[in-house]
């Protein structure tokens, strides 16, 4: 169907458009005059960029792409809307009460049901290019659309306060624990470490420590002596074979002393034998002074040997106690060293555990902070002021009835058209008879609007 077959089904069944038109006109400007509808619109602002003055970091961490769709959407829900209820105490009014009563047979939960009531007629839409959010609420009563939409502003500001408040509640409740639980580990290390360190008082003493140390290295020193002696000693006695040829026999000024007195006496004893005879007094007196000397160098060689071995035998005893004294002293040294190693074990612990409970205590100071923090992004801007017009007004409700009363006019005018169908094209006659069209006589006529009309092959 082109434009002007439209037109001219219009201008035929005007009286069907009219008809319509009106009818949709009057009901559009009955419900305007009958049901005045008022929106009361209250605007909030919220700061994406502004910082926790707690914790420290940014509210909207996400970017203001998804942090304010998502508070439309908190000051739009159930919980809101719930919360409006009862600071209005809608709850209590006999009225609403017996509304819930006939609509749900006093069946659930009433404040739920109110607030879907209240929901209906509420509008959440956030300004073009700016971080504000338009809270509205539509009433037939202006003061009361006024109140609700101040209600909704203030729950939603609450509740952005209490969703930034409960977590941090939450964890403070959680973090009390441990930090409880920090302290009695750490009072429980901390005994531990005191009555180590009482048992084991010398432990932290680091002088103590070096005094054993040098101890050991003393000893250890001492029987490195020792055993040089006793190897000194048994190389000579094994280079000297015989005991009158060790250094000690022979070095020994005694010794020495009579091995002088026995050469003199044998040479005297050697002349006495010659001049006198071996049976002359000064001869038998000569070798009885010679046989006393070799009889006291052979005791004083004895004497020296036997000094010698004396020697030898007390570094070997000296040599067993030394190691008998350095395997105590490392014992003990290996003793001090592992309780030292056990004492700095539990202070690491402690350490840790003082650590521990620092930070728990830091998180737990932190929640308490923001539990307690009335800080908010989220401000009204302006409140809701009662409305004076109903809301849509008189111009919109005009546009509205010329919208619906021109195409429901246009619908009826197209129905009385099929219900009672005329030919009024030459395309018709060829529908109607299904046979093609040879002629068609008309005569033009000046005017174009009945020239058009009078000739419908220009409507094809």
């Amino acid at each position: 169907m082109s434009l002007l077959q439209f037109l001219f089904i219009l201008r035929v069944r005007y009286k069907a458009f009219l008809l319509g038109f009106f009818v949709i006109a009057a009901l559009v400007a009955l419900t305007s005059l009958r049901i005045p509808s008022y929106k009361a619109e209250s605007v909030v602002v919220v700061d994406a960029t502004l910082p926790d003055p707690v914790a420290g970091f940014v509210l909207a961490a996400n970017g203001p792409g998804t942090y304010l769709p998502t508070q439309a959407d908190i000051a739009a829900s159930d919980y809101v809307a719930q919360k409006v209820v009862k600071a209005l105490r809608m709850d209590q009014d006999p009225a609403l009460t017996e509304l819930w009563t006939e609509h749900t047979d006093a069946q659930g939960d009433k404040v739920a049901w109110l607030a879907n009531v209240l929901q209906k007629h509420l509008s959440v839409s956030l300004g073009k290019e700016s971080n504000t959010i338009t809270i509205g609420f539509r009433s037939d009563d202006p003061r009361l659309a006024t109140q609700i939409a101040n209600a909704f502003s203030a729950a939603y500001v609450d509740t952005n306060i209490e969703l930034r408040a409960k977590p941090a509640q939450d964890s403070a409740t959680w973090l009390r624990g441990q930090v409880q639980t920090s302290q009695n580990r750490l009072d429980q290390i901390q005994t531990r470490v005191a009555d180590y360190r009482r048992t084991h008082a010398f432990v932290e003493s680091v002088d103590h420590i070096d005094v054993e140390t040098n101890k050991l290295a003393d000893l250890m020193q001492q029987l490195t002596l020792i055993q040089g002696q006793l190897y000194a000693a048994n190389s000579k006695r094994q280079l000297a074979g015989d005991s009158l040829q060790l250094p000690e026999v022979a070095d020994d000024p005694v010794i020495a002393k009579l091995r002088s007195d026995i050469g003199d006496a044998r040479a005297r004893v050697a002349e006495a034998s010659v001049d006198l005879g071996v049976n002359h007094p000064t001869y038998l007196q000569a070798k009885s002074h010679l046989d006393a000397l070799e009889a006291q160098l052979a005791h004083e060689q004895q004497v020296s040997m036997s000094g010698f071995s004396r020697s030898q035998s007390i570094d070997k005893a000296q040599e067993a106690d030394l190691k008998t004294a350095i395997v105590a002293q490392r014992a003990r040294v290996l003793e001090i060293n592992q309780e030292r190693n056990e004492l700095n074990v539990l202070e690491q612990e402690q350490q840790a555990a003082e650590a521990a409970y620092q930070e728990v205590s830091r998180r737990y100071t932190q929640a308490t902070l923001q539990s307690g923090s009335v800080q908010t992004n989220a401000v009204v801007l302006s409140s809701a002021t009662q409305p004076t017009m109903p809301s849509p007004g008189p111009v919109i409700y005009a546009a509205l009835a010329m919208v619906l009363g021109t195409a429901f006019g246009a619908l009826a005018a197209f129905y009385r058209e099929i219900t009672d169908r005329r030919v009024r094209f030459s395309r018709d006659i060829e529908l109607t008879a299904e046979l093609p069209l040879l002629a068609d006589f008309c005569v033009p006529e000046r005017r174009t609007w009945r020239r058009v009309m009078s000739n419908p092959k220009l409507l094809k």
